[in-house]
C-alpha cells in the first residue's frame, strides 16, 4: 500500500505507507479514535496523534479515515502493536503491524480518484 508520486506510460513511483516520509489518516475500528500513521523503521509504522486517554490496544485493527483525500476511507493498514505515550505528553501514540508483508509484494490494485478538472463530465 502506497501513494504513486511519479508516472510515466510504463512505470510509476510509489512511496510506501512504511517508508518514514509517508503519512496516511488512520482510524482505530474498534474504538474510532483518528490519529496519523508513519512509517517507522522496516515493515512497521507508528500511527501518532490519537488521543492522551486513547482506548486502542493490541490487536485493534487500523484503516484508513479518508482524511486530507488521498486515500478512501476504509482501507486495511494495519495491527495495533502497543500503545504508548507520545513524546509531547499531549497524545498517545501506536506501534502498528502493517498488513501487507512488503518483503513478499508481487501485484498491487490502483485506486484511482475523481479528476474534478476542465472537462470532467463528473462535476
Amino acid at each position: 500500500m502506497g501513494k504513486v508520486i511519479e508516472s510515466a506510460p510504463d512505470v510509476s513511483t510509489v512511496i510506501l505507507v512504511v517508508d518514514k516520509r509517508s503519512r496516511v489518516g488512520g482510524v482505530v475500528e474498534r474504538t474510532r479514535e483518528t490519529g496519523v500513521a508513519a512509517g517507522s523503521s522496516f515493515n512497521t509504522l507508528r500511527l501518532d496523534y490519537l488521543p492522551l486517554r486513547c482506548d486502542a490496544r493490541g490487536g485493534d485493527r487500523v484503516v484508513t479515515s479518508g482524511l486530507g483525500g488521498v486515500y478512501p476511507p476504509g482501507l486495511a493498514i494495519g495491527e495495533v502493536i502497543n500503545v504508548y505515550g507520545g513524546e509531547s505528553g499531549l497524545s498517545s501514540c501506536a506501534d502498528l503491524s502493517p498488513v501487507v508483508d512488503f518483503s513478499r509484494l508481487e501485484a498491487v490494485f490502483v485506486v484511482m480518484g475523481a479528476r474534478g478538472g476542465e472537462g470532467d463530465s463528473t462535476r
